[in-house]
């Protein structure tokens, strides 16, 4: 429960607001259940806590609609009144119904044109359709010669004449700096934050997203700790080197690192055993909770690519019946485990243990070496690798 909003604090909010609350205390456990609330006019009414006390739901559904209605309620005399002090028009209709109902009103050129008080109110329809072209047009027009001077203040040509000139939707030829030529509007010329052609606006932004080498290393080395050991940068999308405070040398893109990304193995202690929120007396293997990372689904990736998601043993290329096998010991060889050159392709036929004849069921799971592999593979293939 929300210790804000107890029971008490509920009741008496309620009860401020000329409601009784019905809902006894042993039921009411969070501001989103459902209680039962007596109107005003005595009326029961359900509804929770928050729609009571953000969104308004303070009374039944009876006087919910009478006060829309009062709300939504004009006279005729004052719907006239707003109409012809706001505006140059006349009110044409001798009756008025509703905010949603079309009035007949005499435009203040003598056209008469249909609006509802709501439309007159809130969207400024305050003249007939001619009227509204012409105020539209006006604000659409801007003079020719501040329009070039405009353009030329950010080192651009303005290409197109004066006849050809209309308004500031008129598409406008313009010289960039580049003496490369572009079509565009003022309108969108004034808006866009770069006043250049496609190609010098493409320019513009790669150089300003581009970041240097020694940027890269200084910001992975202000991590205490950590440490950069590729020795150059192309761009955020390319894997660095990088060593931990723990010495465990992991791939990552700088992008990753930039939105905290860190050692996969360092982050696994972090939250692993003891220091996990559901630690339950350690019933994972540290082997399952790896093979749940990103880093790790990475670097199975990154050998099946190489391999071209073909086992490296009987040829078997079904994606679905592949496996990643360290070729060095996984639980030995600890900063090797993300290592590209570590892992080769096996179908699970040459890798699973419980299948007869696969490298596991004849080598077993332990202490495995480079030359047992090479071995096996070479007695399935009568090759050499």
């Amino acid at each position: 429960m929300n210790k804000k909003y107890n029971y008490k604090v509920v009741k008496k909010f309620i009860e401020d607001n000329h409601c009784i609350l019905l809902t006894p205390e042993f039921e009411y456990n969070s501001t989103k259940d459902k209680i039962n609330i007596k109107c005003a006019c005595n009326n029961i009414f359900i509804t929770t806590f928050t729609n009571f006390k953000n969104k308004n739901k303070r009374q039944c559904d009876e006087c919910g609609l009478k006060n829309l209605k009062y709300k939504k309620m004009f006279s005729y005399e004052y719907v006239k009144e707003f109409i012809e002090s706001n505006s140059g028009c006349l009110l044409i209709s001798n009756t008025y119904i509703g905010i949603k109902n079309l009035l007949d009103i005499q435009c203040e050129c003598g056209n008469i044109f249909q609006a509802t008080f709501d439309t007159f109110i809130h969207q400024n329809k305050r003249q007939c359709n001619e009227c509204g072209l012409i105020l539209k047009s006006k604000n659409l027009s801007k003079p020719f010669e501040e329009v070039k001077n405009y353009i030329e203040k950010y080192d651009c040509k303005l290409l197109t004449n004066l006849k050809e000139y209309k308004n500031s939707k008129t598409k406008l030829k313009i010289q960039c700096i580049c003496k490369s030529v572009f079509e565009v509007t003022f309108n969108h010329f004034y808006a866009k934050k770069f006043k250049q052609c496609k190609n010098c606006v493409k320019k513009k932004k790669k150089y300003n997203k581009q970041t240097n080498y020694n940027e890269v290393k200084k910001y992975i080395e202000s991590f205490n700790g950590y440490q950069l050991i590729s020795t150059n940068y192309i761009n955020s999308n390319t894997d660095l080197e990088i060593k931990c405070p723990e010495n465990h040398i992991f791939l990552m893109k700088y992008g990753k690192f930039k939105q905290g990304h860190r050692c996969a193995i360092c982050g696994i202690k972090l939250r692993s055993n003891e220091n996990h929120w559901n630690w339950k007396g350690g019933i994972s293997k540290e082997r399952d909770v790896i093979k749940a990372t990103e880093q790790y689904k990475e670097w199975r990736n990154k050998v099946f690519q190489r391999d071209n998601y073909t086992c490296q043993c009987c040829g078997n290329n079904q994606s679905n019946n592949l496996e990643a096998h360290h070729i060095l010991n996984f639980s030995e060889y600890i900063d090797l485990r993300f290592n590209i050159n570590n892992g080769i392709t096996l179908c699970k036929d040459c890798h699973n243990p419980n299948k007869k004849g696969s490298f596991h069921n004849i080598c077993g799971t332990k202490n495995n070496t480079k030359e047992q592999l090479a071995k096996f593979i070479k007695n399935y293939n009568n090759i050499a690798i």
